[in-house]
């Protein structure tokens, strides 16, 4: 799968879920939108014809519902009428709803009107607007519904609920109590409001949420394809700057990219080639001045004799001995520098068990011996090497003489990464510390072993280490023994 495929089938539903998120927060603002609107719209008729006809009875020198005049009512209401259907109000602001529904985003008008007898819950008044049913009926059945009537009486408006979906009634209903100038109650005001225009608003919200979910799919896979042309950019420029070195063209260009990290990898890898290519030129240089070599394989052998000839350490304080325990496997390296009054070894592998590793290897303990030289610190130096070089795991072990004393560092790619474990041991015994590049259990054996070993001299040990490792079993062991 190429990294453009990667980038589509990762990120596309990415988007389309944070799409689906937002359209789902959309949908419940909009939702509670609309339900505190739809409420609003209705309370405002029901509570505008309350006072309104509580203050035509305290005028009227008829009491309670002898204030009511059906005729001069209506005529009222129908002028209202009037004025919504030549202003043509849009309840909605939507622009998707005016444009797909546009008749029905300006549906809305005055409202229909009830008034019932509080006693006998005969309509006493009921006012219909065109295309309105007969309201009086639904009205009483709502005023018999459960406490229904001690709300309004308690607030004064009681708001029939509703569910703001694609379902959304037509209609809206509010109950209102009528009072006298004594505060008595004297009729039972119902209003209906066309509400239609709320299931045409939910109808665009769910337009707008599928532009939306499309737009962030689409803008997912306008950033795939952005990502991939220049992740496949930047790996192909690398790629082609590897194969270059690999057919031992060292100066190498490497393009600059938007990825930082990419970037700071060009940068290690131009590093690692400057050094192998200055290595090796300063050897081939040596080499023509002095016409010791006859061919480029001496030359090779001579170039990988720094990370491959065996360490034999004799002190007054410690004796060391490093080497492999049968013969030199491909890709592994060990070296030894000395270090102030101490001594650092080294040892470790590189990826691939391959010729151009072993260069690799032994470029890696050149650049160790210029960091020597330089006095940088050594876990700083270990980690540097670590990251410039392709290696798989790195020991190293630094000791310092009165007493014999010292630190063990591992690099592991598999497990540490470039994090050093480092591990301090207050003194080095007479019996000795054992280090290898082999597995776990032939550590155990040779700590089983190092027990009954004879004391000689490190060469000794050394030679009785390789007899205990099984057939086919290889590696690099630094023995140490410290002297009191």
């Amino acid at each position: 799968m190429t990294i453009r495929g990667q980038n589509l089938l990762f990120l596309v539903p990415v988007f389309l879920v944070a799409g689906l998120l937002i359209g789902g927060l959309k949908w419940a603002a909009d939702t509670n939108t609309l339900r505190s609107g739809g409420k609003e719209q209705i309370r405002t008729f029901a509570v505008a014809l309350q006072e309104f006809l509580e203050a035509r009875e305290r005028l009227s020198p008829n009491p309670g519902l002898g204030s009511i005049q059906p005729e001069i009512l209506k005529r009222d209401l129908n002028r209202v009428q009037q004025l919504f259907d030549l202003r043509e109000p849009e309840v909605t602001t939507s622009t998707i709803s005016r444009f797909f529904w546009p008749e029905a985003s300006s549906s809305a008008g005055a409202p229909g009107v009830v008034i019932l007898n509080p006693e006998t819950r005969e309509p006493a008044f009921s006012y219909a607007p065109e295309g309105f049913k007969d309201i009086a009926d639904q009205v009483k059945d709502l005023t018999r519904e459960a406490g229904v009537m001690v709300e309004a009486r308690k607030e004064g408006i009681y708001i029939s609920d509703f569910d703001v979906s694609l379902n959304s009634p037509d209609n809206l209903w509010a109950l209102a109590i009528l009072k006298d100038q004594e505060g008595q109650e004297y009729a039972i005001l119902g209003v209906q409001y066309d509400g239609s225009w709320i299931q045409n608003e939910m109808r665009s919200s769910v337009v707008e949420i599928a532009i939306g979910v499309l737009v962030s799919a689409l803008a997912g896979i306008v950033i795939a394809l952005f990502l991939s042309s220049i992740l496949s950019r930047t790996l192909r420029n690398l790629a082609e700057a590897a194969s270059k070195a690999a057919d031992g063209d060292y100066d190498v260009k490497i393009r600059s990219g938007l990825i930082q990290e990419f970037n700071d990898l060009g940068n290690t890898f131009r590093t690692m080639t400057s050094l192998l290519y200055d290595t090796l030129d300063r050897i081939r240089k040596t080499l023509i001045e002095q016409e010791q070599f006859r061919n480029t394989d001496d030359l090779m052998a001579t170039f990988r004799s720094s990370a491959y000839g065996t360490v034999a350490i004799q002190e007054d304080w410690m004796e060391a001995q490093m080497g492999p325990l049968r013969a030199h496997i491909p890709g592994h390296f060990y070296h030894h520098v000395a270090r102030g009054h101490g001594h650092l070894f080294i040892m470790g592998w590189v990826h691939d068990s391959s010729e151009p590793d072993d260069l690799v290897a032994s470029a890696l303990c050149r650049f160790v011996d210029s960091q020597v030289a330089r006095e940088a610190q050594t876990e700083d130096l270990l980690k540097s090497a670590f990251q410039l070089f392709p290696a798989r795991k790195l020991i190293a072990v630094e000791i310092m003489p009165n007493p014999a004393h010292g630190v063990s560092y591992l690099l592991d790619s598999e497990h540490s990464g470039a994090e050093a474990l480092k591990e301090e041991f207050g003194s080095v015994p007479e019996s000795g510390l054992v280090f290898h590049t082999l597995a776990h259990a032939f550590g155990q054996r040779i700590e089983t072993a190092l027990r009954h070993m004879e004391r000689g001299s490190a060469a000794s040990v050394h030679e009785q280490i390789r007899a205990i490792a099984s057939s086919g079993e290889d590696g690099v062991v630094l023995y140490i023994r410290g002297h009191r």
